[in-house]
């Protein structure tokens, strides 16, 4: 049986890390173009508020219509981009508190 909670946490972060490859691949290029934009400081860039509404859609989604394989999915998803927003933002948060660039 297939647990798609882990199918959520993982296709989330997979395409968490396409994102950010893409972005450092193409640095110069995509900087402040969107999904890579600059959002209020020290909140994380626009790319990561989507990789957090994608599974939290599926989730919403799931619980509307009743659909447990979408509500695991999503909460799967929202279990790795949840705590990577709060990571990212934490990290932003201290690096200006030391006077350094988020």
């Amino acid at each position: 049986m297939v647990d798609y909670k882990i199918v959520g946490a993982v296709a989330t972060g997979v395409i968490d890390g396409i994102m950010e490859g893409f972005y450092n691949y193409t640095f110069p290029t995509y900087q402040n173009v969107f999904p890579f934009v600059k959002t209020i400081d020290p909140l994380p860039p626009a790319d990561d508020w989507l990789i957090l509404a994608v599974p939290a859609l599926a989730y919403l989604y799931g619980r509307a219509r009743g659909n447990a394989k979408a509500m695991d999915f999503g909460f799967g998803g929202l279990l790795y981009a949840g705590s990577m927003f709060i990571h990212h933002t934490i990290v932003r948060a201290a690096r200006m508190a030391a006077g350094k660039p988020p």
